[in-house]
């Protein structure tokens, strides 16, 4: 009997140690499968139906141009990605650049990874925000002036620059410069309280058109006040970046000096679609901005005639004009 016993409790506690392997090794099974699917859809060259669908009905509702479609073979183009039920990541980036060429829009984009083609990856990973006022500016910035230099517009991007606009004033600047050199854009609402900190109350900050409606945002919070502004831009100064430059000119006229070649020349904006499982990304053209009626072709015009002869930086510190000898 003792040794019946003996045994049951042998097998009982062989049973046991046994569902905790297979728990395991379970557990193991399951995180392999979905790291494999993970893989598959982040990898693979597929777009699901589902994602197909999203992506559709984004570019009919929210497009800026999709009256457009009406007048153009855009149902045909939309056959070959909506009836099938797997589509190639490939396939449908053709599509994207296929309407962009119906509609004579060069702002709508589709960023994909896959086994061959890392853009989305390459997107998502650039850098952005405030970079601030440099140690290594040059030697030449007069003691008056204080330096702001952007990377890409990102929230909270605003809440810097007010903290060093007030250490300016703290210090007694007189002069801003605001460095907007290959600043590609980014969050709109961040160049507005950018724009915001600078402009009377009141004062209009810029106009959107969308598919459906406009809006108007104006100036509502303290002027950060400086005798002279500043404002470096280049080729690669593109949307949000050419925006602020062109609000900050138009409203506050010859106290706003624009240092640099012919910006990118992008007038819109755009909505963001980000899906991190199968890492794509669908960037559609929603809206169209203006300052007082002026566009970015305007903003080309408000370039300092000076810039052509300005080889690089230091150049413009050697040719920039003193401010007045307070009194």
């Amino acid at each position: 009997m003792g040794w019946k016993q003996k045994g049951n409790k042998q097998i009982v506690f062989g049973t046991k140690r046994s569902a905790g392997k297979q728990i395991a090794t379970g557990v193991g099974i399951g995180l392999m499968i979905c790291l494999l699917l993970y893989g598959l859809f982040a990898y693979g060259p597929w777009l699901d139906q589902w994602t197909v669908d999203s992506y559709l009905e984004t570019l009919e509702q929210d497009y800026l141009y999709q009256r457009a479609f009406l007048k153009t073979d855009y149902e045909a183009l939309k056959k070959e990605v909506d009836e099938p039920f797997l589509v190639s990541k490939k396939d449908f980036r053709d599509f994207v650049y296929a309407v962009r060429d119906l509609v004579d829009d060069p702002f709508l984009y589709f960023f994909y990874d896959d086994l061959t083609t890392r853009d989305y990856t390459r997107i998502t990973g650039r850098k952005t925000g405030f970079v601030g006022q440099d140690s290594g500016d040059s030697p030449l910035i007069p003691e008056d002036t204080g330096v702001i230099r952007f990377g890409t517009f990102k929230e909270g991007l605003a809440e810097d620059t007010e903290k060093q606009l007030k250490a300016f004033v703290a210090e007694g600047k007189r002069a801003l410069v605001l460095d907007l050199r290959n600043n590609g854009g980014g969050d709109l609402d961040e160049a507005e309280c950018v724009a915001d900190l600078l402009l009377r109350t009141n004062k209009e900050i810029y106009s959107v058109r969308y598919p459906q409606e406009a809006v108007t945002k104006f100036a509502t919070k303290k002027v950060y006040g400086f005798e002279r502004i500043t404002v470096f831009v280049n080729e690669n100064s593109a949307s949000a970046s050419e925006l602020l430059a062109l609000s900050l000119k138009v409203n506050l006229g010859d106290r706003v000096e624009l240092i640099g070649p012919s910006t990118y020349g992008k007038g819109v904006g755009q909505l963001v679609y980000t899906n991190p499982v199968n890492h794509t990304r669908f960037y559609v053209v929603n809206f169209r901005w203006t300052v007082k009626n002026r566009d970015v072709d305007d903003l080309q015009e408000y370039l300092e005639p000076v810039t052509g002869e300005l080889i690089s930086e230091e150049d413009y510190w050697n040719a920039r004009r003193p401010l007045p000898q307070e009194g």
